[in-house]
């Protein structure tokens, strides 16, 4: 009767060897799961659940933010019917705010990344003891982890963290960034390029992370352009959320959300910039992209890699 009993429970374990996924909602022929997510302001929150069931009455969810997603305590309150009877399963989670920027998109080989790291507390405000973990995977998927008191480091500004990572081969790199704290266990991802090869140079010096309570409301900057091909003439655009009020020489077109700046500029010695100056709405904590700037050169166009983010703090 044992060995029976354990032949038995082996093979259920090897059936559950493969978790079963399902997205949306959770059906089987024993049950049924719906999650609904509440945001902070008390409105649904329409993130999308994935459920994994790990074994027999276990499930896993995992829950995706997206481009509205804002730091803040979240509720998951979730209703199980087994066999006609319903269940409802609460609970909470804070959702904090971790952003990295690397100063140029594109990285010749042996040049130096110098990442910028930005963690906001659930509330929206700077976090200046985080744990962080950055794990950077390159082509051909080797992964290289960068974290605190391993190569991050906090900078004096609280809520800032600095590192560096050496670059070597060429093409795409991942970056996924994780942070925790007393209330927050959050990620983000990005990516950056190396290349031996590409048409323009694009460094921009910007701020990762505002405060427009504390400081004016008017954050600048400049992005630096160097041309590696033969074109004496350029049209610069950059794209900011049509939220903004910009103070600039570009022409300004508003399109649905966001505003596209356009320069045409004169090349002195193979290099030119761009500058403006940007003012934010009040609203706490947000995420906002700028650019990538797309330089347009003949019949070609050349697009920044990725966009640089700003932390509304």
């Amino acid at each position: 009767d044992n060995l029976n009993e354990s032949a038995d429970s082996a093979e259920d374990l090897n059936d559950l060897n493969t978790p079963e996924k399902q997205q949306g909602n959770w059906h089987d022929g024993e049950s049924d799961i719906v999650t609904q997510i509440i945001d902070p302001n008390g409105k649904d929150a329409s993130l999308d659940v994935t459920y994994e069931r790990v074994t027999d009455g276990k499930f896993n969810l995992k829950i995706s933010p997206n481009s509205e997603t804002k730091p803040g305590v979240y509720k998951i309150i979730s209703t199980i019917t087994v066999n006609g009877e319903e269940h409802t399963v609460e609970s909470q989670y804070a959702w904090g705010l971790v952003s990295l920027n690397t100063q140029k998109s594109t990285y010749k080989p042996g040049e130096t990344a110098n990442l910028v790291i930005v963690v906001l507390d659930s509330g929206g405000h700077s976090e200046c003891n985080a744990d962080i973990t950055i794990n950077i995977t390159d082509p051909q998927n080797n992964t290289t982890t960068i974290s605190s008191g391993n190569g991050v480091i906090a900078n004096t500004e609280c809520g800032l963290y600095d590192a560096k990572y050496d670059t070597s081969m060429e093409g795409t790199h991942q970056i996924n960034i994780n942070a925790k704290a007393s209330s927050i266990d959050t990620s983000f991802d990005t990516t950056f390029n190396v290349a031996t090869n590409y048409d323009f140079d694009i460094i921009r010096t910007a701020q990762s992370k505002i405060d427009p309570i504390n400081n004016p409301n008017l954050f600048n900057v400049r992005v630096d352009i160097e041309s590696f091909v033969n074109s004496d003439t350029i049209t610069i655009k950059e794209t900011v959320p049509s939220s903004f009020n910009v103070i600039t020489d570009a022409k300004v077109d508003t399109i649905g959300n966001t505003k596209i700046l356009s320069w045409t500029k004169k090349l002195d010695n193979n290099k030119t910039h761009i500058e403006y100056s940007y003012s934010v709405p009040l609203e706490f904590p947000q995420l906002y992209p700028l650019g990538p700037v797309e330089i347009t050169y003949g019949n070609s166009i050349f697009s920044e890699a990725r966009p640089w983010f700003v932390a509304n703090d």
